[in-house]
């Protein structure tokens, strides 16, 4: 990736172009051909890869591509270029990371929407993409990303003191940030138009409605900003947060073996990047299979066609990838269904052999399941 780490520090933004020559000098046989990208700048989650050192992403990029039907490959690319969100380009650092472990799949994996937890079209069943099928023992899986509270309180933080800069005051937060964050999220706008209007009625530290947390607005300079982030409590984040994988209920089948594949760094969440995040991992995949496998509440996401409890049973396991530290851990649901339920003796058939030597920590709740 020397073309692009070069062309950075020269650049506002790296160009499609650019980022794809860049790539072309990597993998020539598979990028040498002209897609439709132009002068444009790239996405800015794609440039603030490239910005921090390129290399590792250009690595799963290129191991990302070897693993597509050549039909998918070129629109998956284009779109990686111009990827708004973060979703495609998380997508290449999961493919990259399973293929370099050694794990056989093809990806994307098409399939009917009759086959998901889907309330029926009155138009009819409909083909709908998942990230990818493991090819040794026909497990589908969908990557994901693993957010955590304090981006979205960093989102709030940074909106406040674009207000309070003129006037040389500065926002920062005390309390816990172990919360729900999902919830946080859907409050966000009525949380900053509260902390908005108090700051300026003259209250100067605002409770946060709802939330263990509060603003606080001084001349302190920018230092410590989320003071909470040192009460952070591994299990009581899993706690608050062992359903984020049921907002995506609505991709999971109803038959087939399923894997979600979670992936975190310091972009999206700075705490679980860097703390006990072996402890928390476990701990989220623990309180999703034992305790949420047993609820009887129906699924907002699945249409309503089918409870928590039916959407987590058909979720055969959860493989984490930490990018910060390249780890790859792997948690076995011990509640799932039959047919669907993934043992270790699968696993050791997702790569051919070894899958088991291939990852950085497995468990599979065998003795802890109550």
């Amino acid at each position: 990736m020397s073309d692009a780490q070069s062309a950075a520090p020269r650049l506002r933004r790296l160009t499609q172009a650019q980022v794809w020559n860049a790539l072309a000098a990597v993998e020539p046989e598979l990028f040498d051909y002209s897609p439709v990208v132009s002068d444009d700048p790239v996405a800015w989650h794609l440039q603030a890869e490239l910005g921090k050192g390129g290399q590792p992403l250009a690595e799963r990029l290129v191991r990302a591509t070897r693993c597509m039907d050549e039909d998918a490959r070129t629109p998956w690319l284009e779109r990686l270029l111009r990827d708004r969100d973060g979703g495609i380009l998380r997508e290449a650092h999961g493919y990259g990371v399973l293929h370099q472990r050694g794990f056989l799949f093809g990806c994307p994996h098409t399939v009917s929407s009759a086959e998901l937890y889907r309330a029926p079209s009155s138009t009819g069943a409909v083909e709908v993409e998942l990230d990818g099928r493991f090819k040794t023992r026909d497990v589908w899986f969908d990557v994901k990303a693993l957010t955590t509270p304090e981006n979205s309180m960093r989102r709030l933080l940074d909106l406040l003191n674009k207000q309070l800069k003129d006037r040389g005051l500065f926002a920062s937060v005390e309390g816990t940030v172990d919360f729900e964050h999902t919830v946080f999220g859907e409050q966000f706008g009525l949380v900053l138009r509260h902390v908005r209007e108090q700051i300026e009625q003259g209250v100067f530290r605002v409770d946060v409605p709802d939330h263990d947390m509060r603003i606080k607005i001084g001349e302190a300079t920018p230092g410590c900003r989320i003071a909470g982030e040192n009460s952070y409590n591994p299990y009581r984040y899993a706690e608050q947060n062992c359903g984020f994988l049921l907002g995506h209920a609505n991709q999971v089948p109803r038959d087939k073996p399923f894997l979600f594949v979670v992936v975190y760094s310091m972009a999206t969440s700075s705490i679980l990047a860097w703390r006990d995040t072996d402890t928390v991992e476990r701990a989220l995949a623990r309180r999703l299979f034992v305790q949420l496998a047993r609820s009887t509440d129906l699924c907002p996401n699945a249409d309503g066609v089918a409870t928590t409890g039916e959407v987590v049973q058909s979720i055969g396991g959860l493989i984490f990838i930490g990018l910060d530290h390249d780890t790859l851990r792997l948690y076995l649901n011990p509640n799932a269904r039959d047919g669907q339920r993934i043992t270790v003796e699968h696993v050791e058939q997702l790569t051919g052999a070894y899958s088991l030597r291939r990852v950085d920590g497995w468990d599979d709740f065998r003795y802890d399941n109550y």
